[in-house]
């Protein structure tokens, strides 16, 4: 778009108060930042909206059983495979999961997150969703501490990945399944 240069101005100094003029009016017009009332309470910023079951189902489940198939030695009638990533490609979809598995685990631990809606439990032969609640709610710092070893023992498979070590990604696969059952015993299922 071409503008009449008048008065001895040049088109960048057109350009320049164009734009200052723009900057000017959106800012009068609400698009700058307001400061929030020192008046107003302090709410949480974030409030939970999926239950630690929605976690479990679409994030913490599958990117641990991506981690634990991610390397194998598996011998079947005098045949040994090797299973590992051995291409970028390969070591990139694995860290993703490994990343997902270390939020996901942070994201369980959220107070104010319940446990979950459904009654699915009766047919896994878990505890009913209220009963897990109850348990937790018993000793949440416990609950943390179980949710943290989950992700502690993610942050190893991250490292064991990034360092592209296939044994030390196996050993932490190992970890993380008992940070799992650790947690699952203790609320999850029945006492015997």
């Amino acid at each position: 778009m071409e503008f009449p240069v008048t008065h001895g101005m040049t088109k960048a100094i057109l350009w320049s108060s164009l734009i200052t003029m723009t900057v000017v009016s959106l800012s009068v017009s609400g698009c700058a930042f307001v400061q929030p009332s020192k008046r107003q309470p302090v709410r949480a910023r974030f409030e939970p909206v999926a239950t630690v079951q929605d976690l479990m189902g679409a994030q913490i489940d599958p990117s641990a059983d991506e981690l634990w198939d991610a390397v194998a030695v598996i011998s079947s009638l005098g045949v040994t495979e090797t299973r590992q990533p051995r291409t970028d490609q390969e070591w990139s979809a694995v860290r993703r999961s490994a990343l997902r598995l270390i939020e996901a685990a942070a994201l369980v631990a959220t107070p104010g997150r319940r446990i979950g809606t459904s009654s699915v439990a009766a047919a896994t032969g878990e505890l009913a969703p209220a009963e897990i609640q109850q348990r937790v709610e018993r000793n949440p710092v416990y609950f943390t501490q179980f949710a943290d070893a989950l992700r502690l023992a993610a942050l190893n498979a991250l490292r064991a990945i990034d360092a592209r070590d296939t044994r030390a990604l196996m050993d932490a696969g190992g970890v993380i399944d008992q940070a799992c059952e650790a947690c699952h015993t203790t609320y999850w299922y029945p006492p015997k």
